[in-house]
């Protein structure tokens, strides 16, 4: 296996898992809060309550709120790729080792 083989598969599986983890990431969040909702109508007010501030700090500082929202959205894409490419460097590299090993 060549070195440009290598590094397509590696970004192959990069690219497929860092999908992966955000689709589970986001089903992870609505299914949870979807749950605690209805277990708890507590957490339900929480969340209600948390939707009103946000929409009220929103309302007083619009340019702060983006930056905040673009800071989170970078630190949550930092993490997802950062975990993707370890987790790809980690199967090509196990992957191509269980293919050399002879039989």
């Amino acid at each position: 296996m060549n070195q440009n083989q290598l590094i397509f598969r590696f970004l192959r599986w990069a690219i497929f898992l860092f999908i992966a983890l955000g689709i589970s990431g986001n089903i992870e969040r609505k299914l949870a809060v979807s749950v605690g909702c209805q277990l708890s109508p507590a957490f339900a007010q929480t969340i209600a309550d948390g939707k009103k501030s946000a929409d009220e700090q929103r309302i007083k500082d619009p340019e702060g709120v983006k930056r905040v929202g673009y800071q989170m959205i970078a630190a949550r894409y930092t993490v997802r790729g950062t975990t993707a490419v370890i987790l790809a460097g980690l199967i090509v590299w196990l992957r191509k080792d269980s293919r050399s090993v002879p039989n």
